[in-house]
């Protein structure tokens, strides 16, 4: 194990009462100015916030690229919204989708886990702009 709590697997780990509990792959975190976010705490949260069935938070070319997935389609605007305030900065495109993941696209893997790589190659091309920020009067 490294002094950072990554294990030579590539997951990261935490000391919890005593023993090591497990957190997430070490490739899902990021900074976000000073702070260390959880990428895939966020997408949970994400889609308890709006309602939908997956957000699907994956590097992009200049930037993060979310895929948002479900009965209902938010606005890019309620997508950005309902993330935490550092992410907003670092997104560069919003893809909103109506449907399910478990379509037989291969955007499910064996395992019952998302393929972010999937979702974002299947989807790329519904990317939008993100919204400019809505400036007080």
């Amino acid at each position: 194990r490294a002094a950072s709590g990554a294990i030579g697997t590539g997951d990261l780990a935490v000391r919890s009462l005593g023993a090591l509990r497990f957190e997430c792959r070490a490739s899902r975190l990021i900074f976000a100015g000073p702070e260390r976010v959880n990428l895939d705490a966020v997408e949970r949260s994400t889609a308890a916030v709006l309602d939908v069935d997956a957000v699907v938070i994956a590097p992009g070319r200049s930037g993060l690229e979310v895929y948002v997935v479900g009965g209902r389609r938010p606005t890019p605007a309620d997508v950005l919204a309902a993330l935490p305030d550092p992410l907003r900065d670092l997104v560069d495109g919003v893809a909103t989708a109506s449907g399910s993941l478990v379509d037989g696209a291969g955007l499910i893997g064996p395992t019952g886990k998302v393929r972010r790589w999937r979702v974002q190659e299947h989807w790329r091309g519904q990317l939008g702009p993100v919204p400019a920020p809505a400036v007080a009067a």
